[in-house]
């Protein structure tokens, strides 16, 4: 499922949300894995992968208390653009 694309500076690029794995011991859920840096489960959280390269994660966007998040991005991503996308989690 492609979420959404980028287009600037002369590039263009669509995103996929990151691999979703089963994980039974949370009631059948299906999670992401932020390898440690997120530490509860939220709507909000979401990982951010160009297709066809599912390990190539440009920005996470994680719960880790009950009024904190993480933010995490790479190059390409501007500062700007990463906490656009992240705001949007806010919408609902």
């Amino acid at each position: 499922m492609t979420l959404g694309g980028l287009v600037g500076l002369g590039f263009a690029h669509s995103f996929l949300n990151g691999h979703l794995s089963a994980s039974f011991s949370t009631q059948g859920n299906y999670r992401l894995n932020f390898r440690g840096r997120v530490k509860l489960p939220s709507v909000k959280n979401y990982q951010l992968v160009p297709p066809g390269d599912m390990g190539n994660v440009w920005t996470q966007f994680g719960k880790v208390t009950e009024h904190d998040f993480h933010l995490d991005f790479k190059r390409p991503l501007s500062p700007l653009l990463a906490f656009a996308f992240a705001i949007t989690q806010f919408d609902y």
